[in-house]
């Protein structure tokens, strides 16, 4: 399912014949301002047109989209199918008499325009001007999307530079094997943007330092930086934010053998990011 090329290029660049509700703002009335934030799909609905019957409701089937607007009109759209990677889209966004403008990065000559309804928290999308594979293929197909602001955090609220203060693999099989890349001369600075963007300056003891640049998404208490170079492998964590610090949790690999052996061994990974 060519899920993510559909909402980018088909949802976001199709003019989508909606309005407004008695409870939302008119769409002469919206501006940048009221976009901007992070938003989760509660529905994302493909119906066949040749066979209204057909429908494959993306959502339902345990997918995952987020949408991330920065207050520069900076955009970024995480989709994480179930059982799958996750896949991005990024570019800017305009509004513009109630019309949303929409430039994606792959393909910048290209300015795409639709209409759309804001009610409350509530952001919903609706076209017949697209196509899907319900699996023979391309075919004409009508879309019911609702968006909403999550509770809890969202990837936008994590706007700013963080520093790590802390960072430790434990080794899984021994668990007194532990290295500590702060103590040892490490260090991480992750800044992360309004869209959800980030950018990692990484130095690792006996390496060379390198600058990571990827997409966060958060689901729940779930994150995933998904690296812009290796996007099919998002480094996942567990994480809790409190009073301008990331406590992050997740698993990974390292040789903790000292001098070193060239085998990697299963590990816990803990990170704490302290905002600057």
């Amino acid at each position: 399912m060519r899920l993510v090329r559909t909402l980018t290029v088909l949802v976001l660049g199709a003019g989508l014949m909606v309005g407004c509700n008695d409870d939302g703002i008119s769409p002469e009335d919206l501006t940048l301002a009221d976009l901007v934030g992070g938003w989760s799909a509660d529905e994302f609905e493909f119906t066949s047109q040749s066979n209204p019957a057909e429908s494959v409701d993306f959502i339902t089937l345990g997918g995952e989209v987020t949408l991330s607007v920065a207050d520069n009109g900076r955009y970024t759209i995480v989709m994480l199918p179930p059982q799958d990677t996750p896949d991005v889209s990024k570019g800017s966004v305009d509004v513009d008499g109630g019309f949303l403008l929409v430039t994606d990065d792959e393909t910048p000559g290209d300015t795409v325009t639709f209409t759309l309804i804001l009610s409350g928290n509530t952001l919903t999308i609706e076209t017949g001007e697209l196509e899907f594979d319900f699996g023979a293929g391309d075919e004409p197909a009508d879309l019911h999307a609702v968006f909403s602001v999550p509770v809890g955090t969202t990837a936008v609220d994590l706007e700013g530079t963080w520093e790590a203060t802390d960072w430790r693999y434990i080794s899984e099989p021994a668990g007194a094997d532990t290295i500590d890349v702060i103590a040892d001369g490490g260090s991480l600075t992750m800044t992360v943007a309004g869209d959800a963007t980030y950018s990692a300056d990484v130095t690792i003891p006996g390496e060379l330092p390198i600058t990571e640049t990827g997409v966060v998404m958060i689901v729940d208490d779930v994150m995933l930086l998904i690296d812009d170079i290796v996007p099919d492998d998002p480094m996942v964590f567990t994480f809790v934010l409190s009073a301008g610090t990331i406590s992050l949790e997740g698993e990974g690999q390292i040789d903790f053998d000292d001098p070193p052996d060239g085998i990697d061994e299963d590990a816990t990974i803990e990170i704490v990011l302290v905002l600057q």
